[in-house]
């Protein structure tokens, strides 16, 4: 796929977080896993998918963010305290592509901000459909094991995996508790059923 210039830099625009990833070629396999999600989904924008369907004035891209944040200050200090070998690049990279996914699971969710969507929707769930996307542009496989590792798909367990999904529990329980009265194991009860 080629990355035209202007795609990459709307979605540098939307994760500036990108940035912090030092090796290059990662941040621009990021980036496209992205891209390729928004093309796949049909999105028009890709701010407009939700964090969740339920909770519809928080996008995707904020709490993305705000996991990833959270992620890479919780890897610098333990970099820099209990664990210098501790990859930052992996723990930014798989921040960001951990709801990559939702580009494809939620267009059934969102009709009025599709152009075209794939059949599946909510049969695939995001974990499954964002290590598809981050495998087929070449994301490397210690990234791509952060992405099911975040609800627990996943045997192989890494330090850099286990600080995304304790920065992606926590901002999940804040915005949850915030704007649905409940935690997030609540909500996977509650609405997670096919």
């Amino acid at each position: 796929m080629k990355l035209e210039k202007e795609e990459a830099d709307y979605v540098a625009t939307l994760f500036p977080e990108v940035e912090d990833i030092k090796q290059t070629n990662l941040r621009q396999k990021v980036i496209e896993a992205w891209i390729r999600g928004w093309r796949y989904g049909g999105w028009k924008l890709i701010e407009d998918i939700p964090y969740a369907p339920e909770i519809p004035k928080i996008s995707n891209v904020e709490h993305t963010r705000a996991a990833t944040r959270l992620a890479a200050e919780i890897a610098r200090i333990l970099k820099k305290d209990y664990n210098p070998d501790v990859n930052l690049d992996f723990v930014i990279a798989g921040a960001l592509l951990h709801d990559v996914g939702k580009t494809l699971e939620y267009v059934d969710c969102a009709k009025e901000h599709i152009v075209k969507g794939p059949k599946a929707g909510r049969l695939i769930p995001h974990s499954i459909s964002g290590v598809y996307l981050a495998m087929e542009v070449g994301v490397p496989l210690e990234v791509v094991l952060i992405i099911p590792h975040v609800i627990g798909e996943t045997l192989v367990k890494t330090l850099e995996a286990n600080i995304v999904k304790y920065a992606n529990n926590l901002i999940a329980d804040a915005v949850m508790k915030k704007e649905l009265g409940i935690m997030q194991d609540e909500y996977v009860k509650k609405f997670m059923k096919l």
